[in-house]
């Protein structure tokens, strides 16, 4: 090989090098998408996270003093939930109940420190209408 050759074939791969590492810095600061550009780890939503966090949507129901006993009747998870908390019902509607707990104290919050805070967690995107869209799944109880 002559001498040019290498100095190009050394700034060849030098130029690959640092491009690489800028494509892998630009992939590390880009934002955790469930179902979008990483894997949705929790599919089903309230009944997934909860899951992991090693306790049952059922024993948050039951620590609200005065709510009736919704074993028995509630088989999805939170689809069952609106038949008494739907917008405009008698009922505090679900989606004021789940954004409050999830985003009040946010330094103390674990659904902001653990999850980013995630919409996607409990939400999924629908990429053709941009609409967003509450996941769903059997009860886990």
């Amino acid at each position: 090989m002559n001498r040019n050759f290498r100095i190009l074939y050394v700034f060849v791969v030098l130029v690959l090098i640092l491009t690489g590492s800028q494509l892998l810095m630009a992939q590390s600061n880009a934002p955790l998408l469930l179902g979008i550009n990483a894997k949705d780890t929790f599919p089903n939503g309230c009944v997934d996270c909860h899951k992991a966090a090693g306790s049952k949507v059922i024993d948050l129901v039951k620590k609200v003093s005065g709510h009736p006993d919704v074993a028995p009747i509630v088989k999805v998870v939170p689809k069952d939930c609106l038949m008494c908390h739907k917008q405009g019902g008698a009922s505090v509607a679900f989606n004021l109940i789940s954004h409050k707990s999830h985003y009040e104290n946010p330094k103390g919050n674990t659904f902001i420190a653990n999850y980013q805070g995630s919409c996607l967690s409990c939400h999924s995107l629908d990429l053709a209408s941009g609409k967003m869209i509450g996941k769903n799944g059997n009860k886990n109880w």
